[in-house]
């Protein structure tokens, strides 16, 4: 007798990234034996995988199975926003087929600067920009700060420029701050991070 034991059903990630959707089913060998494992996208129902082969033009689908092992996972690599949707697990036994959906969610992260598209500053002020990013399930790698294509760091002989970052925070954060601003300090200012589009602010 052929069993099986639903596990998790949805799966979140960041567009760009890398999932591994497992097949959830929990194997249970009695009397029958699993002849084959096939993955299927339901949005055009296209085969993808079926044993260890791939059936996909695009490569950035896979099958991954270690060697004794009952899972057979789906590998996705560099996630895109249409590959959102319902994958199903197809699993044929001597003693007929069994099947499980998976629901796949992307999300992708959005980066914004407070103020944003322009800012208007006074001679002698300070300048605060705040770079946020939005919606990421894992933390960016870096985050930033660009003036007219020059990254901003704190070598600079201009002097009172800080940035403060906080990559662990639940929405990643970067403030830039720039003391005593003058008529050079104008221009455009972008915030650039690892897993989004760059977000700019014009200074005035």
């Amino acid at each position: 007798m052929f069993s099986a034991v639903k596990g998790q059903i949805n799966d979140n990630l960041d567009c760009g990234g890398s999932v591994f959707v497992e097949k959830y089913w929990k194997i249970i060998y009695k009397s029958e034996s699993v002849c084959r494992v096939t993955w299927i996208r339901h949005r055009d129902n296209h085969v993808l995988t079926a044993g260890l082969y791939s059936y996909s033009k695009d490569n950035r689908f896979g099958i991954i199975r270690k060697e004794g092992s009952d899972d057979w996972i789906l590998h996705i690599r560099f996630t895109q926003k249409r590959d959102e949707g319902r994958y199903e697990c197809q699993i044929a036994t001597k003693g007929g087929g069994y099947g499980h959906v998976v629901n796949l969610f992307v999300v992708v992260p959005e980066a914004i600067i407070s103020g944003a598209p322009e800012l208007h500053v006074q001679s002698g002020s300070t300048i605060n920009l705040v770079c946020l990013v939005k919606d990421s399930i894992t933390p960016p790698n870096f985050l930033f700060w660009f003036h007219n294509s020059e990254m901003i760091n704190y070598d600079q002989s201009r002097g009172g420029i800080s940035v403060l970052t906080d990559l662990e925070n639940k929405e990643p954060t970067s403030k830039l701050s720039i003391t005593d601003a003058t008529f050079n300090d104008s221009g455009n200012y972008t915030c650039v991070s690892s897993n989004t589009k760059p977000a700019s602010i014009n200074i005035f």
